[in-house]
């Protein structure tokens, strides 16, 4: 949620195909997704709402302005990831690049309760949210700008 200051991520090597592309921003928002995540990242699209999870609570919203496949980036801003039973060395190199970022308060539950999900259940990395509960979602409120501005 907090992101990287501009001018701090234009000093990363091979960054600057990006510099066109984040005219508006001064703080850079990137999110990395790992390959084990391949199938969300690839259904996600530009304009894309983006919800971030905390402790039970949806926290944060964004929408995605761009994506990009950059493993040296990814390695330079966050490391690796080596998995503990095979070793296998992971990056999270499918890159989606955020805009628009917004606080939100969102009781998770709201999410379970419109895509009738268990009661129990969790956000576990990138996933996409159930075509039931966007079409519940979006069958009551319209839209979803006017969904999430009840939570803000």
């Amino acid at each position: 949620m907090v992101g990287i200051e501009k001018t701090d991520f234009l000093k990363y090597q091979n960054v600057n195909q990006y510099q066109k592309l984040l005219t508006q921003n001064h703080t850079v928002r990137i999110w990395g997704i790992k390959s084990t995540k391949l199938t969300p990242y690839n259904k996600a699209s530009i304009n894309d709402i983006v919800l971030f999870y905390h402790k039970g609570f949806m926290v944060g919203r964004a929408t995605i302005s761009f994506k990009d496949n950059n493993q040296n980036l990814s390695k330079e801003i966050w490391g690796y990831d080596q998995d503990r039973l095979n070793g296998k060395i992971e990056y999270w190199e499918n890159l989606i690049f955020l805009e628009n970022f917004g606080v939100i308060n969102m009781d998770f539950r709201v999410l379970i309760d419109y895509a009738s999900f268990s009661p129990k259940a969790s956000v576990r990395g990138f996933n996409e949210y159930s075509q039931v509960g966007t079409i519940a979602l979006l069958k009551e409120h319209g839209t979803i700008e006017k969904f999430l501005s009840r939570h803000k």
